[in-house]
Order: C-alpha cells, then structure tokens, then sequence
C-alpha cells in the first residue's frame, strides 16, 4: 500500500512498468485497479484518486472523488462504478479519452464493499451495516433497496446470477 502500481509481464513476472502515485494510502485495505476492453487501466490511487492510464503506464485522466476509492467496476457497456469509503458510488464515463462523473450517489456511512454489477446491470455496495443496490438509468443512479444487518460488512457483495443473491458476512443477519 506505498501508492505504487506495477504492471508484470505475465509471462516471465518482469516489471514493464511502475507508477508512484505520490504518497501512501495511509490504510491497510487493499484494492485493485480494473482493465477495460482497450487494455488501458482505472487505478484507485492515494489521496480519493481514480486515475485512467494508458496499458504502457501513460497517464490519461485524473479524478479526485475526495474519499479512499475502493476497486472499481466496469459494466459491459464500459461505465465504471468506484465507490468511495464515505459512502459515495461514483458512474464514471470515458469521454474523449477522458474520465467523466456522470453522477454520484450517497448511499449513507462508510462502506468497505467495492461495487459489484448484476446481470440487470445493477450496482451493489454496502453500506455502514448494509447491502445497497442502486439503478443506474443512465443520468442517474437511484438506491433501489437496503438490505440492513446487525453487524458491519467488510467485504464486497457478490453479483446475483440468474436472479439469486447472497452477502456472506461474519454474523450477517437482517437488523431487528
């Protein structure tokens, strides 16, 4: 977590390219960036950063969403969700090679869930001590419904399939 990206060559493990993102995260969580279609990159960076990087390391676009930025999401039609520890879900679109916040949504408490994207294209993420799902109608994300629990969740909520869904959490029960 020393806000250093390092692309390997996965063929023999040597390093092709390195990027400092300038200072630490300060925190011992982890995330990881994500790799769209074209074969560039969207690095949750230091400092609430999400930064878009060309598959040689070449900086293209820089976001500040102004909280730790969790591992993004791609949807299949190329939209990223980054959620945000303080509870934000950020839509983001690659516009002219640039990123974009289409919008932002509060969700409500610190989240440690990175999103994950059903197969309705609907984004999950957790709350403080929630599940989250949120619409995304394309000019708008829209929490669709709350799943409360009596414990915090620290983990990311899987995708349903096929119309099934389950959070797995230590003790994860409906609040009440």
């Amino acid at each position: 977590n020393a806000a250093v990206l390092s692309s390997l060559d996965p063929a023999d493990g040597s390093t092709r390219w390195t990027l400092d993102g300038g200072s630490g995260f300060g925190s011992d969580l982890s995330n990881s960036e994500a790799v769209l279609d074209d074969g560039s990159i969207v690095w949750p960076g230091p400092s609430g950063t999400l930064t878009g990087l060309t598959s040689s390391g070449v900086e293209e676009w820089h976001l500040d969403l102004g909280s730790f930025v969790l591992s993004p999401a791609v949807s299949p039609s190329g939209r990223i969700y980054a959620v945000t520890m303080s509870g934000d879900v950020n839509a983001i679109d690659i516009v002219d090679g640039v990123g974009t916040v289409a919008w932002k949504l509060a969700t409500g408490g610190t989240t440690y869930g990175s999103p994950s994207i059903g197969p309705d294209g609907k984004v999950f993420t957790t709350g403080s001590q929630s599940v989250v799902a949120v619409t995304d109608d394309g000019k708008s994300g829209t929490v669709t419904w709350t799943f409360a629990t009596d414990t915090p969740i620290a983990v990311p909520p899987p995708a349903p399939a096929a119309g099934r869904g389950a959070a797995a959490t230590p003790r994860c029960a409906p609040a009440g």
